[in-house]
């Protein structure tokens, strides 16, 4: 296996682990939002920040990783 290959199969695993655990948090969060609705409608009112944070975040992990896993693609292109 050569440098460029190796980068390539690296930017797959940091892309798919980005998908697959984004995915569960969104999953977690909409069994929360089903379950517990009112408690969470309330902490969105309140203007609660960690609230926002925690529904923000799934997004910039799977942001993150489909950004890096771009940058090792492209240098294995080259």
């Amino acid at each position: 296996m050569n440098l460029s290959t190796g980068l390539y199969r690296l930017a797959q695993v940091i892309k798919w682990a980005g998908r697959v655990l984004g995915g569960i948090w969104l999953i977690f969060l909409f069994t929360l939002l089903t379950t517990e609705k009112a408690k969470v409608i309330d902490g969105f009112k309140t203007g609660n920040e960690f609230t926002w944070l925690i529904f923000v975040t799934p997004f910039v992990l799977i942001a993150i990783t489909e950004v890096i896993a771009w940058v090792l693609e492209g240098f294995a292109d080259d």
